[in-house]
């Protein structure tokens, strides 16, 4: 991790366990979210912190330019989604 991970302004989450946790007990204004998390995936992610009541908004990263899962991320809660570019 380089760049903004070392500078402290973002935290990272290595695994789906360690983001729910993270999420839920975070104060912070957005959340970047990939959509690739192993064995499950960011949505989710997404509908199991908003079940949970948290309302922290979040932008869905994805590698490819699918709009289907984008569109699923909106209807999830999601305030955006976007192509990561790696």
């Amino acid at each position: 991790m380089d760049g903004l991970a070392e500078s402290g302004l973002i935290e990272w989450a290595a695994n789906f366990r360690d983001g729910h946790r993270r999420w839920l007990e975070s104060r912070e204004d957005v959340c970047l979210l990939d959509y690739p998390l192993g064995k499950r995936d960011g949505l989710k992610l997404l509908r199991s912190v908003r079940a949970e009541g948290c309302l922290t908004p979040v932008i869905l990263l994805k590698a490819d330019a699918s709009e289907e899962v984008g569109h699923a991320a909106m209807e999830a809660g999601a305030a955006d989604f976007g192509v990561a570019l790696g």
